[in-house]
């Protein structure tokens, strides 16, 4: 999308909560965009998150990620997006 991003991810028992993956994300992808020409705000301050507690929730959220493109009217289907994909297939 072109502005804005939808992840799915499930973060380890033993590792980092959502809350640092999504900062470290995000500084990640400001230093990087900065060193650039670009210097504009690439984030807001917060964002949403929800919790997929059975499979069948996180088929859903993955369905509705994958085709976002497709009802934004970008592509026919979300194959022709070059910026969709699954790092682990659900």
């Amino acid at each position: 999308m072109r502005d804005h991003l939808h992840l799915a991810i499930s973060p380890p028992p033993d590792g980092p909560d959502v809350m640092e993956i999504v900062q470290h994300l995000k500084d990640a992808t400001t230093r990087k965009t900065w060193c650039g020409a670009r210097r504009a705000r690439l984030w807001q301050r917060s964002f949403y998150d929800h919790i997929a507690r059975r499979k069948e929730d996180v088929a859903a959220i993955c369905e509705y990620i994958i085709n976002n493109p497709v009802r934004a009217g970008l592509v026919q289907s979300h194959e022709q997006y070059p910026f969709c994909g699954l790092v682990d297939p659900v």
